[in-house]
């Protein structure tokens, strides 16, 4: 429980905490060296800032390309093998939860949050796959113990989404964070923690704050971890 809570900590400390452009490209192609990333992948500003949170966790599965079939969903070609769902339970870590209660959505390919049934079983099938395939590279390329999935509670996840236009399409970034780079003199307090060698060379995900600015201000959400 102290190692939980103490990650979460580390959430918030870095929760509306913009990567710089430099930070944004060094991480970004990090992933690039372990997923051949050709595009990024995309939710409805609009949709995900306005989604009211019923349970207390959000998490992103990740998910095998192959995997996509089983969901009667269309989604977008991304280009690479790493895809996700999002989930909304009250358990921490998905391993404790039987999916009796929480929201599921798939990604569609418009960026819209589409609501989709979801049972234990199918979480476990899910897992397997993603182990068997694309997060064995993973695990192979970044630290031996990942877990498939990226977390923030509710509080985070209010904080965060004030944060959001709620305009456009923004884009979610995969991002390795790793201590080449640290940029210090962008942003002291990301830098920091990307200098610390028990969060280096996970992976994570980064969102676009304003889609329609363009601009490149993202925020790193937290970690795959062990």
């Amino acid at each position: 429980m102290e190692t939980k809570n103490h990650l979460l900590q580390i959430d918030e400390i870095l929760m509306n905490k913009r990567l710089s452009g430099k930070q944004l490209e060094c991480t970004y192609n990090r992933a690039g060296q372990i997923l051949n990333i050709e595009k990024d992948f995309k939710i409805n500003s609009k949709m995900f800032k306005n989604y009211d949170m019923k349970f207390e966790f959000m998490h992103f599965l990740f998910i095998d390309r192959r995997s996509l079939w089983r969901f009667p969903v269309s989604i977008e070609d991304f280009g690479h093998d790493l895809y996700f769902l999002i989930i909304d339970c009250n358990d921490s870590q998905l391993s404790d939860t039987a999916f009796k209660n929480g929201e599921v959505f798939c990604v569609d390919n418009q960026g819209k949050m589409i609501n989709i049934s979801f049972v234990e079983r199918l979480y476990t099938t899910l897992k397997d796959d993603f182990f068997k395939g694309v997060g064995n590279n993973i695990r192979t390329n970044t630290v031996a113990n990942v877990t498939e999935y990226v977390s923030f509670d509710e509080e985070i996840f209010n904080r965060f989404k004030k944060e959001l236009s709620d305009n456009g399409d923004m884009e979610v970034k995969l991002i390795q964070i790793s201590e080449n780079c640290s940029f210090p003199e962008d942003n002291n307090e990301v830098s920091t923690h990307f200098s610390r060698s028990e969060n280096q060379n996970r992976f994570s995900l980064a969102f676009q704050q304003d889609p329609i600015g363009g601009n490149e201000n993202f925020y790193d959400i937290g970690n795959m971890q062990p």
